[in-house]
């Protein structure tokens, strides 16, 4: 196996969905890591001409190739010799990494299995060297001990730090409630709804942020609950920036996050945080010190009312929740341990 230093560099094979958090993962990482020490390629399935994912790929010019399938991955694996290739819990690699095996057997690349979500993986772990989950929740499922072996990581996910947020609206202003989501039954973006339906009719508006299958119910709904002045559906976004800037407070209503990029991303802007609790980083937010924080969806409307009104506490929680940010996930700190899982993996140079 190639590792970094003065005969060469690691060559890593990152394969990757196009949509959501395990796109923007594996994009991100494949950018920030040390050209010096990692030659880094991203692997997909054929994209679309105008997918918003080979505007990304073209503009950071990050070296990138489609597969059709995973005999088609295979040859290119064995082609370029990788020595690393991470993966997310999909079939394809894991297929292809067999192929691989045969043709090569212990001289084979190794393999990190990454998990983005909480529950039992969709696809074995049998090839896996390293399993790598985004927090220790995705690590957790009946019987995880003795699947993962010992084989288990956890590198938190991170985002990018940024100058100090805006100010929040003050008394007497109009609080924007954001929510950054897929629009997904599983997602519960209804549950929010609901509670903000039975707030008192106080002066808030509500953005929300992303598309998808359920959009066109979850419009429905908010005109049954009166709601239509208040809320916007944005649609999708390339750049959430602009959104959070312009927000007070984000609403999280998912039952279960692998991590919970758009909480981190919030928290970093300082916008204070209502969320369930739901795994990843809503396991290390404190209720009432860094978000509001619930279980049950019947404890959300109460929790709402408590942030919209009252300016000062939404300031003391977006503060505190972007220190927890900045001290536990940034976006550097992710890089500096796959760089490091990475150098483990691959310690010596082998012949090309």
């Amino acid at each position: 196996m190639v590792a970094e230093g003065p005969q060469g560099r690691a060559r890593v094979s990152l394969f990757t969905s196009t949509e959501g958090g395990a796109w923007r993962h594996s994009f991100e990482l494949a950018r920030a890591l040390d050209p010096a020490r990692f030659e880094v390629e991203l692997l997909t399935r054929p994209l679309r001409a105008g997918a918003p994912a080979r505007r990304e790929l073209r503009a950071a010019e990050v070296a990138h190739v489609e597969v059709e399938d995973h005999e088609a991955l295979a040859r290119h694996l064995l082609r370029r010799r990788s020595d690393i290739v991470q993966h997310y819990d999909s079939l394809l690699p894991i297929l292809a990494l067999d192929l691989v095996e045969q043709e090569l057997g212990e001289d084979r690349p190794r393999s990190i299995q990454l998990l983005h979500a909480n529950g039992r993986p969709r696809v074995p772990l049998d090839l896996a060297d390293v399993v790598v989950g985004v927090s220790a929740s995705t690590l957790r499922w009946p019987g995880a001990a003795e699947a993962l072996a010992g084989r288990a990581r956890v590198i938190p996910n991170g985002v990018h730090l940024g100058p100090a947020p805006r100010r929040v609206a003050g008394e007497g202003e109009a609080p924007v409630i954001l929510a950054l989501t897929r629009l997904v039954e599983g997602k519960a973006v209804d549950a929010g709804l609901r509670a903000l339906g039975q707030l008192e009719r106080g002066a808030w508006t509500h953005r929300i942020v992303g598309d998808g299958p359920a959009r066109a119910q979850l419009e429905a709904l908010v005109d049954e609950l009166g709601l239509s002045a208040r809320v916007r559906f944005v649609g999708a976004v390339d750049d959430p920036r602009p959104e959070l800037e312009a927000a007070d407070l984000l609403l999280s209503t998912s039952p279960s996050e692998g991590f919970g990029l758009a909480l981190a991303e919030a928290a970093e802007a300082g916008l204070a945080l209502v969320t369930r609790r739901a795994g990843g980083l809503s396991e290390a937010l404190v209720h009432g010190e860094h978000a509001l924080v619930y279980d049950e969806p019947e404890q959300l409307p109460a929790l709402l009312a408590r942030a919209l009104g009252d300016a000062r506490e939404r300031g003391r929680l977006g503060a505190a929740a972007r220190r927890l940010i900045h001290a536990r996930f940034d976006h550097a700190g992710m890089v500096r341990g796959y760089e490091a899982l990475y150098a483990e993996l691959a310690p010596r140079t082998r012949a090309r």
